[in-house]
């Protein structure tokens, strides 16, 4: 059993860290808390002094990363001018930094896994509806300004653009040669052009 100060000298965000970085690494059913624990230098029996079981950690996990996903996309939801939100939340989306791609390979995991996996699946569905909403309002505001009225409506837009950045992204993550950071976000601009009319702008 894990003495006071063994527990002592680890913490749940840096326990959410390595699991991530083991399961980008091994997958999603490959990576153990035996390894994990490994990683940060303690013991199985400290592990399941925060944690139920392997399940309970890769919940948090997910929880505390996606955190950071939930951050940008609301950042670029709010700040800057109103004209360039809608592409800016697109391009924070795409994997064109490597701990974005790295993020985005764990989350494909997470999506192999989840047919089987109410808890995943929910967990899934839940950021997905977050990006969502945020784009939904962002495409509204976007589409009282255009000259043009819009060949679809604002939900085909929405749901047109979050296909794009997840088709992209998967691509990326399978094969970073051919989908550099460079030509997913040029892609993601043609695509983005297309759908809404009007350049992107930064």
């Amino acid at each position: 059993m894990a003495t006071v100060a063994e527990k002592q000298t680890i913490k749940k965000e840096q326990v959410a860290r390595v699991t991530w970085r083991l399961l980008a690494k091994h997958g999603y059913e490959s990576a153990s808390m035996r390894e994990i624990a490994q990683a940060l230098g303690t013991t199985t029996g400290t592990l399941t002094h925060y944690f139920r079981d392997k399940e309970d950690m890769i919940q948090y996990t997910y929880e505390y990363i996606y955190s950071f996903v939930r951050e940008r996309v609301d950042s670029a939801h709010a700040e800057g001018p109103a004209s360039s939100r809608l592409w800016r939340c697109i391009e924070t989306l795409l994997p064109i930094k490597k701990p974005h791609l790295d993020n985005h390979k764990v989350w494909l995991s997470f999506i192999t896994t989840s047919f089987g996996k109410i808890s995943v699946k929910r967990r899934n569905k839940k950021a997905i509806q977050h990006h969502r909403e945020i784009l939904l309002e962002l495409v509204e505001n976007d589409r009282a300004n255009r000259k043009q009225k819009p060949a679809m409506t604002s939900a085909d837009e929405t749901d047109l653009l979050i296909c794009i950045t997840e088709a992209l992204a998967t691509l990326a993550a399978i094969d970073e040669k051919t989908y550099s950071p460079e030509r997913t976000r040029h892609l993601a601009k043609v695509a983005f052009e297309k759908i809404i009319g009007r350049k992107a702008s930064a």
